[in-house]
């Protein structure tokens, strides 16, 4: 009967861990034949004993390796949007399996299922992951890149503006000795100035 009282555990601590208004929460079945107990999304095979079991999800779920004395142990989550709702909800089952106080025989039994049926999705989630975080960390790089290019160009403008106002202030102190080709030139001098300068 231990597959009785592993399940009536789970579903009383799933119950009592509350969930947020809008979780939905998601079926499991416990099955066991032959010795051999596993969890099913669907209702368990003829001949098996079942018991079904209701998790409501409330966050990331993640795979812990398990460690020698048989405890998982902390490991990063695999995201939440790469995975499938079924290995979603048999993770957070087990990521919170010892807050909720479930024994080591029984967070071994929803290892072995995970491992079972979700190990080859948590890798592909990973490696989803990963190449999301690599993407968006390239967005960032690229956009800080833009924004130093832009803050270089205003630099480069001001200084510029800076050093045409400095010219155009020395040529008007000569402004009497100015010929009429140099005081044309002068006015076309202070007209880029000011449409490429003044707001």
């Amino acid at each position: 009967m231990l597959a009785c009282r592993i399940a009536f555990r789970l579903a009383a601590a799933a119950a009592l861990a509350g969930a947020a208004p809008t979780a939905t929460a998601q079926v499991t079945y416990l099955c066991t034949s032959n010795g051999r107990t596993w969890s099913s999304p669907g209702p368990c095979p003829d001949g098996a004993t079942a018991q079904r079991i209701d998790i409501t999800p409330r966050g990331e779920p993640r795979l812990p390796p398990m460690s020698a004395d048989g405890r998982p142990a902390d490991r990063p989550p695999a995201p939440l949007q790469f995975q499938s709702a079924r290995c979603a909800e048999i993770g957070e089952a087990l990521r919170t399996g010892s807050a909720r106080g479930l024994s080591r025989q029984a967070l071994q039994e929803l290892y072995d299922a995970y491992r079972q049926q979700c190990a080859e999705e948590e890798a592909r989630a990973r490696g989803l992951a990963h190449d999301d975080r690599n993407r968006q960390r390239e967005a960032r790089e690229r956009e800080e890149r833009a924004a130093r290019l832009e803050l270089d160009r205003d630099k480069l403008n001001r200084d510029q503006c800076a050093e045409m106002r400095r010219i155009l202030q020395a040529k008007r102190q000569r402004l009497e000795s100015m010929t009429p080709g140099e005081r044309s030139d002068l006015e076309r001098f202070e007209a880029t100035w000011r449409s490429r300068c003044l707001p």
